[in-house]
């Protein structure tokens, strides 16, 4: 009796990439850097000079850690709760990155919001009222005046 052949690839998946991403996504939010300077006199002194970490992505903890393409992450949180629950945590300390970077001003504003968007699953927020219902001045609240008081509870 032959077994028959599993079909496809095997997955690239391992349990690791859960602490992994984790740790990809944990950075300080700025790092120390020496730098060269020349003062006036013409003497080459270092520095110690903080700049801005770059911002972990998804693409770059798939193709720099996993070595597979960014889709597969996705998928992967799909079939498993776990991976799914630590891309949670990721994209958590992904926005930490985004507001701290763009509050210091270190991120244009515009891009952010683009980032935010596109990358963070993130939108602005607006308020539509409908033409039955009323604010009323002072306290904040709102009415629907079309629905009867019995209609409510």
């Amino acid at each position: 009796m032959s077994k028959s052949p599993k079909m496809g690839r095997p997955t690239k998946y391992k349990a690791s990439y859960c602490e992994e991403i984790i740790k990809y996504f944990d950075k300080p939010l700025y790092t120390t850097v020496i730098q060269q300077k020349m003062s006036a006199s013409g003497v080459v002194k270092d520095i110690e000079v903080s700049v801005a970490t770059d911002i972990p992505t998804f693409e770059g903890f798939a193709v720099d850690i996993c070595k597979v393409a960014p889709d597969k992450l996705t998928k992967w949180a799909k079939i498993n709760d776990e991976f799914r629950q630590a891309m949670d945590k990721a994209k958590g300390l992904q926005k930490k990155f985004l507001f701290n970077h763009t509050m210091n001003g270190n991120y244009n504003a515009n891009f952010a919001k683009f980032f935010a968007v596109n990358c963070l699953g993130m939108h602005d927020k607006s308020e539509i009222k409908s033409e039955n219902e009323h604010k009323v001045e002072g306290y904040g609240l709102a009415f629907d005046l079309s629905k009867k008081p019995e209609d409510i509870k």
